[in-house]
This record gives C-alpha cells, structure tokens and sequence, in this order.
C-alpha cells in the first residue's frame, strides 16, 4: 500500500461515462482518492451517498472527489445515475490503479481504502478499513485538521467589487 508521504502513482483510465481520466490531470488540487469493492451494493451505496450529500464543501474548497472501482465504466454510470451521485467515478477493470495504490483484494474488488493527496501530489493521509456510514464526514475532519484546505473559496470580494464596478485585482494590489 502507499504510504504517507510518498506521490501518488498517476493512472490513466476512464470515467463512468467512458471519458480518458489520468489522476495527473488534478495537479494542484488535494484530491480524495477513495476505492470501493463493487457498485450497487449496500456498504458502498452508503458510502457513495455519504459523498453525494457532503459535494458541496468538497466543490467549495476545491477538492476534488474521485471514487474507483473495478466496475466497468456501464456498470458505474448505471450505478452512478440510480443515485444521483455527483462526483467522478473510476473504472478499474483492468485493475492497474487498485494495484498500484496496493488496494486490490484476494477476491479481485479494490479494498475499501481512501487517499487523501495533497497539492504538491503526495499522499497526505490514508484511511484503510474504512466504514461506508459517514465516511465522508471523517475525510472533511481529516481534511480540515491536516490544513489541506481549510477554507471555503470566497465569492464575496468579487460580487462585492463587480457591485461597485471596481477590478478585483487594481493594479499595484
């Protein structure tokens, strides 16, 4: 498995809807890498769910939520779709990605295992036998305490300077 500290391994796949997605592709970003055995199943509809209801602080910071499994792209965009889910979904079929992160099961399903990478692309913290229920709640606090992203991105300065018709970045600031 990886470990804290290290970069995390870029992978090149697809996306629920059968899109070219790289992990590279985020530089910049914190990312929450989290692999889940199978779609529509009970432990990882929760845990998909718990994501879904928390997208909002996610988007606010900027932090990008990526689930993986070694569902085939039909099987996550079915899965996806019948609850609403609102973030980006990995397939793995060819099971690189769980190898590479050291997540891929005896029985050939990604172990449930979250990533939490940070801006500079290494693995800021791992959480491994994780309970589907509240998860993402778990990865907020972890988030906030280890100062990936603490703050919500503001929109106030620029509505407030759009309203008074002044730059947002006057020259010389």
């Amino acid at each position: 498995m990886i470990e804290i500290g290290t970069k995390a391994p870029d992978f090149s796949s697809v996306d629920s809807d059968g899109k070219p997605i790289s992990l590279s592709q985020f530089s910049g970003k914190v990312v929450v890498l989290y692999f889940y055995p199978r779609a529509n199943t009970p432990g990882c509809t929760r845990e998909g769910i718990s994501f879904r209801d928390n997208i909002r602080w996610f988007n606010d910071r900027d932090v990008v939520v990526l689930g993986v499994s070694t569902d085939s792209p039909a099987a996550q965009k079915k899965f996806k779709d019948k609850y609403s889910l609102n973030f980006t979904m990995v397939s793995d079929k060819g099971k690189t990605v769980s190898k590479a992160y050291g997540v891929l099961s005896p029985t050939g399903t990604a172990s449930r295992t979250t990533f939490l990478i940070g801006k500079d692309g290494n693995v800021a913290y791992v959480f491994t036998k994780v309970r589907p229920d509240g998860h993402a709640q778990e990865v907020i606090n972890k988030i906030s305490e280890l100062g990936l992203r603490p703050h919500a991105k503001s929109t106030r300065s620029k509505h407030l300077c759009r309203t008074l018709k002044i730059p947002a970045n006057p020259a010389g600031a």
